[in-house]
């Protein structure tokens, strides 16, 4: 470590630092669930405030937020009840729950089956009444010739990129099994399908400089495609932006953000991940957004690597924390500009728009 970067370094001791670590982890975590509602990421935002509640169970917002994205209202109504156990005054839970409470009494009776009925009714509606199709990614059946699967909510077009990156329907973990189950399939022998599904797969879940060699690979197997040489020449001119960070959940979030500004996302979860990923030629970012707080090197160090690498001397770094020490630290390290955490999503776009090409927002 340089001396300069060593003045800056401290170590704390002691139960309260403890405390106040967990305290920070814990804040950062509910803001992330809240970032992750913003963004439409609903399953991944309920998995958060659960995990703020395990760790802390009177936690009234948590808890009021569960409740919101809650699809069951007895699960709700629970929820605002222990709310108002902890403080009986809150206004927001009252009166939430007063109308939860009226719904149930006013549809509960006839509604008991209504699952049932509504499963019934659409099959009855959407029978075959047309040429049958399965979806590569999830394997659901249907007729016609649909855009978009209703089970994974994968659009099917790659070229559709547009439509893909403002899609907020598709199911993540449905979409990483298509994936895995697709690179097991492909790793023998490449085939147009499979490397048009893996694209796919790529672009739906937001990694889309991860679909472009198999979209390359569709294009070598089959021949020239207007529509696929279309959509590979689009993903070329998007300025790539490559977010490097230990949490999952902003790995997950960033994509999201970076992809909806008509950026391409790369994501790595540490340092020796994002040099690896930029001493590809073909993986150069335009843009880096990098977290101080990693494993092994971290974002002060990451950066001083990456800026003894000749394509990346002058690139856009920008740290992902907030606050003067990180500033300072961030100038002598050779940071472009920074944004505080917890970020909001229009402050990182302000952020990459600044130093990036002006794009046709998807």
């Amino acid at each position: 470590m340089e001396p300069e970067a060593e003045a800056f370094e401290s170590v704390e001791c002691g139960s309260s630092f403890m405390s106040d670590r967990g305290n920070h982890e814990q804040t950062m975590m509910f803001s992330e669930a809240v970032l992750a509602v913003k963004l439409g990421q609903n399953d991944l935002a309920r998995s958060l405030f659960q995990k703020v509640l395990k760790s802390e169970p009177t936690h009234e917002q948590a808890m009021l937020w569960s409740a919101a994205l809650c699809g069951n209202p007895l699960e709700a109504i629970r929820l605002l009840e222990r709310v108002l156990k902890i403080n009986p005054s809150n206004q927001q839970a009252i009166g939430t729950l007063s109308m939860l409470r009226l719904n149930k009494a006013t549809n509960g009776a006839h509604n008991t089956h209504a699952p049932e009925e509504r499963v019934h009714h659409n099959t009855l509606t959407h029978g075959p009444t047309g040429p049958t199709w399965i979806c590569p990614l999830c394997g659901m059946h249907g007729t016609g010739h649909p855009e978009q699967c209703e089970r994974c909510g994968a659009v099917y077009r790659v070229q559709d990129l547009r439509a893909i990156a403002a899609n907020r329907q598709t199911d993540e973990p449905l979409l990483l099994g298509a994936l895995q189950r697709w690179e097991q399939a492909e790793r023998y022998g490449k085939t147009y399908e499979g490397q048009l599904n893996l694209a796919r797969a790529y672009l739906n879940l937001r990694r889309s400089h991860e679909a472009i060699p198999h979209i390359r690979k569709a294009l070598e197997l089959r021949g020239e495609d207007r529509d696929l040489r279309l959509a590979l020449d689009q993903l070329l001119a998007m300025p790539l932006v490559l977010a490097v960070d230990d949490s999952l959940t902003i790995r997950r979030i960033i994509p999201v953000i970076v992809e909806t500004a008509g950026y391409r996302a790369m994501i790595a979860c540490d340092g020796e991940e994002a040099l690896t990923k930029v001493s590809n030629p073909q993986s150069t970012p335009d843009l880096v957004l990098l977290d101080v707080e990693m494993p092994g090197m971290n974002g002060y160090q990451v950066c001083r690597a990456m800026r003894q690498m000749p394509s990346l001397k002058q690139i856009p770094i920008i740290i992902l924390s907030g606050g003067m020490l990180d500033r300072i630290r961030g100038r002598m390290s050779g940071v472009t500009d920074y944004v505080p955490k917890p970020f909001e999503p229009d402050a990182l776009r302000a952020a990459m728009q600044k130093y990036l090409p002006s794009v046709a927002t998807m």
